[in-house]
């Protein structure tokens, strides 16, 4: 089965993922991690293509990036995705004392990351 990635959005805020209309609910899959350990890097060498922008600079990726894999390519791709993968900035830090997050963005709920 061959499978064709197209870039769905980048999302700053849980309010921009995308919607159930766009994901037919397929299953989400998620990359996190800490900071340069090669999350981009992962995901291009699965879809096969550049797709996730990559960056000798660590903590380039500032946006939740959406991949959708589509099976078949050209006019015999199918609509509904197979997978979608999602590309997560740098895992953040805890702070050894707290137990709570340094310097990081607010992290969504696992309710949309199933």
């Amino acid at each position: 089965m061959r499978l064709t990635p197209i870039f769905l959005l980048s999302a700053t805020d849980i309010a921009h993922f995308p919607t159930e209309a766009r994901t037919f609910g397929a299953p989400e899959i998620a990359f996190l991690g800490r900071s340069n350990v090669g999350k981009s890097s992962l995901i291009n060498a699965l879809l096969g293509s550049k797709q996730a922008h990559t960056s000798s600079t660590p903590g380039r990726t500032r946006a939740i990036n959406f991949f959708a894999l589509h099976e078949g390519s050209g006019d015999r791709m199918k609509p509904r995705p197979v997978m979608i993968f999602a590309d997560l900035p740098r895992f953040p830090k805890q702070s050894r004392r707290s137990g709570r997050s340094s310097s990081s963005p607010t992290w969504p709920s696992a309710r949309r990351l199933r």
